[in-house]
């Protein structure tokens, strides 16, 4: 694999981005686009990160949150270093109809619980 450096910021990214758009399924045009669950999700990443892949995209609005998750959960069950990783997300996306549930405010950028337990608690 090679490797680039991301902007200025001194931070090598794989070549090529590992996407998580199918993740989750759900309904409307997520349903469509894919329906990747767990299992299947770490199989995908593992592999990924076998061939040297260590830049991951997701976003909010991926299965409305559910690609999130599963990525998320997909690094904690095979106990990904953080700092193996370059994780990228979106937030800009609508995630409900309140003015609110939109844009990079800080409600939006919070991290989700799942992210703050720790991994005995997954």
């Amino acid at each position: 694999m090679q490797y680039k450096l991301l902007g200025k910021t001194g931070i090598l990214v794989s070549e090529l981005c590992f996407g998580t758009m199918t993740f989750g399924g759900g309904s409307g045009i997520w349903k469509d686009i894919g329906n990747i669950q767990q299992k299947i999700a770490d199989d995908m990443l593992k592999i990924s990160l076998g061939v040297g892949i260590n830049f991951i995209d997701t976003a909010n609005v991926y299965s409305n949150g559910r690609s999130e998750e599963i990525t998320g959960q997909a690094i904690r069950n095979l106990g990904i270093p953080r700092e193996d990783i370059v994780l990228a997300t979106k937030v800009l996306g609508p995630m409900g109809k309140s003015p609110n549930a939109r844009g990079a405010s800080p409600c939006q950028l919070k991290a989700p619980d799942f992210l703050n337990r720790p991994s005995d608690q997954a």
